[in-house]
């Protein structure tokens, strides 16, 4: 029996029975704008940990004065004495966060108001999904035109993620106890192989059709670790030798998903040269 089952609705001051996972590096430009979307949620987390992970533009200093501002927000913060990547700054977040359920967000994403509210009532109705995740919408998407409508999701397995990855980390709210962790050490594509080793196990993991995030980058080639799309390829490309060597994808399957990642790679290669 999954120890969901027996989590609080809310807890007694209010809040949720979440923790909100941030990774940060350099993000001194876009960390209020992710914190003050944590603050605005309709039901708050029970708490936020913010993991800098060795940044060198003053977030740290930023951070600190955001936590004194923000007394609304019960913040704890964490600093990394070197530089590890996302994987492992997650990962950080993951081992300190004391709720049973966490919701990962990136510093320079941010979410809808009722991103947590919908997401957590979805999961306590789930209490055996290991994963959540929704759709996010991107810089020149419109935004709804009002509170989510009726909410709907599928459960998503292997193939499709390996295909068309609809479990993006700013979306992904995760039962604490789930026995995985993102891949240490890894910096592109570290939360594809997180979710396709869970996927691959089995485990329920649900994809919601509602807009409950917005990220503020396109989706490849301009800025971040999006933006080096020669590493993005090939960290794909180790997440198929990984899940290849796991016995978890057939070889046949790993030859197609290649190629499948290489015209893709060659695709945004061409508009991301349209665009220059």
């Amino acid at each position: 029996m999954n120890d969901a089952q027996h989590d609080p609705a809310v807890l007694a001051d209010g809040s949720l029975p979440i923790t909100v996972a941030i990774p940060c590096f350099n993000c001194t430009r876009t960390i209020e704008r992710a914190l003050a979307s944590v603050a605005a949620q309709t039901q708050k987390p029970a708490e936020v940990v913010i993991v800098d992970d060795a940044s060198t533009d003053g977030s740290w200093e930023t951070l600190g004065a955001l936590q004194r501002r923000c007394s609304g927000l019960p913040i704890r913060l964490q600093k990394m004495p070197v530089n590890r990547g996302p994987a492992s700054t997650r990962n950080v977040a993951w081992d300190l966060a004391t709720q049973p359920y966490i919701a990962f967000l990136d510093a320079d994403d941010s979410w809808h108001p009722r991103k947590l509210e919908i997401q957590h009532s979805f999961m306590r109705s789930r209490p055996d999904a290991m994963l959540t995740g929704h759709r996010l919408l991107y810089p020149g998407e419109p935004p709804p035109a009002g509170p989510p409508g009726p909410i709907t999701a599928r459960r998503v397995g292997p193939h499709h993620l390996l295909f068309r990855n609809c479990l993006q980390p700013p979306s992904l709210m995760i039962a604490a106890h789930a026995p995985y962790r993102f891949p240490s050490g890894r910096y592109h594509d570290e939360d594809s192989l997180m979710v396709l080793r869970m996927a691959s196990d089995r485990q329920l993991l649900y994809a919601l059709d509602a807009p409950l995030g917005f990220t503020h980058k396109p989706r490849f080639g301009e800025g971040g670790l999006r933006g080096d799309l020669g590493a993005m390829h090939d960290g794909q490309l180790d997440t198929l030798r990984a899940l290849y060597r796991e016995r978890r994808l057939s070889l046949p399957t790993t030859v197609l998903a290649g190629l499948w990642f290489r015209a893709k790679h060659l695709r945004r290669r061409a508009l991301h040269g349209l665009r220059g």
